[in-house]
């Protein structure tokens, strides 16, 4: 469950990471688990950049209670890239699609009036002066010159990247995303719910997109031979790669990064190989208790609790 911008605190010292993409919540097993749990977490703290508004009541309260006939849009593109997602995910949600009628609920298929360019481009502007901030802090804290190897290369690479970015570029970056959160908020004022597949494909092996051979060769020797204002030149053609290679795989959570709405992700389906397939349902700005309603309706209809690996030891009681 990830929670609206400013339900839980981030201090004393975080600010908004990572320009407020950044909603910490919990994993876990059951919907009451996530409820208690930000039930004993949010509230504002001295000096938050951003205050949800007080529930009307414990979430844990609102994991019980009918959801009542919610208008959910539904879509099967990928949100922060162009091109499609797997057959296996858009089958998944189509079986979603029908369980939620089935329930009562209104489902209406549309496509969300985002600009795909602007969110992921801005999300990965933002990912790398995240990371070259990440570096410098550690160089403060450290008091000392920070050795390439001591991050992996992926983080040096965006951290490189980070530092050849101008302050211009990040403040209109900042603005095209201010905008694309306006339009979300706009589109969900007809509707109650957005859902969509957590993922574009079934998960993939660890390590999967980890860079490797030329590339890792590449962001090893990067930090040696000053690419500083190589990439000043090259940033601007790297940007529609960089979009499509990142989002291959997660091409929808990183726009409610940007919007800050409340988002679930539920294992309702599951592949071929029984992994599950995540179900992601978004709701308004702070109305996180209409994810928590649903959440329990749909943990009771199709209960997940007890699919899991053989080598797990959890308790589900």
């Amino acid at each position: 469950f990830k929670p609206s911008r400013g339900r839980n605190p981030y201090g004393p010292q975080g600010g908004e990471p990572w320009f407020g993409q950044v909603q910490e919540g919990v994993l876990s097993v059951s919907v009451r688990d996530s409820a208690a749990a930000l039930d004993a977490t949010c509230g504002p703290d001295i000096g938050c950049p951003s205050v949800a508004e007080r529930p009307a009541r414990p979430f844990l309260d609102e994991v019980s209670i009918a959801p009542g006939k919610l208008k959910i849009a539904w879509s099967a593109e990928p949100l922060v890239r162009e091109g499609e997602i797997s057959t296996e995910c858009r089958e998944a949600l189509l079986r979603t699609v029908d369980q939620l009628k089935a329930l009562g609920h209104e489902l209406v298929e549309t496509a969300l009036p985002l600009d795909k360019k602007a969110l992921g481009e801005g999300h990965i502007m933002r990912m790398m002066c995240a990371a070259a901030a990440d570096v410098q802090e550690a160089r403060r804290v450290l008091g000392r010159k920070i050795k390439p190897d001591e991050f992996e290369p992926e983080t040096w690479i965006l951290a490189s990247c980070g530092d050849a970015l101008s302050s211009v570029a990040l403040e209109v970056v900042s603005r095209d995303l201010a905008a694309q959160r306006y339009l979300f908020d706009e589109f969900m004022q007809n509707y109650d719910v957005f859902l969509t597949p957590t993922l574009s494909k079934p998960p993939v092996p660890h390590g999967e997109y980890l860079v490797h051979g030329v590339e890792k060769l590449g962001a090893q020797i990067a930090p040696y031979i000053g690419l500083g204002p190589v990439l000043k030149r090259l940033l601007p053609f790297m940007m529609t790669g960089l979009q499509e290679k990142n989002f291959d795989w997660v091409a929808a959570p990183p726009a409610f990064n940007i919007t800050g709405s409340p988002s679930v992700s539920l294992p309702l389906q599951w592949s071929e190989d029984g992994l599950p397939i995540g179900m992601m349902f978004t709701a308004g700005f702070q109305d996180d208790a209409c994810l928590f309603r649903l959440a329990g309706q749909l943990e009771r209809e199709f209960p997940w609790a007890q699919k899991r690996p053989a080598l797990a030891s959890i308790s589900t009681s």
